[in-house]
């Protein structure tokens, strides 16, 4: 556990062309679907990767982790380490990127209000921006309206495979690898 942490940052995550968050309405329940909601109720995220650049992403007390069950639902699921729990965040352009689980890419569902795994299309369903709670822009007196890629997410990487990020917090520095498509 304590590496888990130490290899992890911080972030949300949104739909690219609404202001919808990931949350969890289950009151930390493992096997409930990861809900949409607006900004005050949005879930905080951490991530960690193997050498693959495989990405596990859990709730901000480590408890519950992103799943993709039988039906092909985004869940908050206990820790089995088996590969529908490893992600692969792709970037299309910055500040622009796809969620895969396997070859299928993780889709809003607005009729629903959740997220399912569907063959990639790149649709404006399938398109999600990483944000940091501290680059998000307040108005005086009014809602965010304004949410900035994540710092150094991507930061730098090679010409045709990956991108690598990371993030200075505390002292500590944490990588992630991220893949471009």
């Amino acid at each position: 556990m304590f590496l888990f942490l130490l290899n992890s940052i911080q972030f949300f995550i949104k739909n690219y062309h609404e202001d919808k968050f990931m949350c969890d309405k289950s009151g930390q329940k493992a096997g409930k679907y990861v809900a949409v909601c607006q900004y005050k109720d949005r879930l905080k995220l951490f991530t960690n990767h193997d050498d693959e650049g495989n990405l596990t992403i859990h709730n901000d007390n480590n408890s519950l982790i992103f799943s993709i069950s039988e039906e092909k639902i985004l869940l908050l699921d206990d820790y089995t380490g088996e590969p529908n729990q490893k992600f692969v965040i792709n970037l299309i352009k910055p500040n622009m990127h796809v969620i895969k689980s396997g070859n299928d890419c993780i889709e809003y569902i607005p009729a629903q209000l959740r997220y399912e795994t569907r063959n990639c299309t790149f649709s404006n369903h399938q398109l999600f921006s990483v944000v940091d709670e501290n680059d998000i822009t307040h108005q005086k007196g009014l809602l965010p309206t304004k949410f900035d890629e994540i710092s150094g997410f991507p930061l730098y990487g090679d010409k045709d495979v990956t991108y690598r990020s990371s993030r200075k917090s505390n002292g500590s520095i944490y990588h992630i690898k991220l893949h471009r498509e």
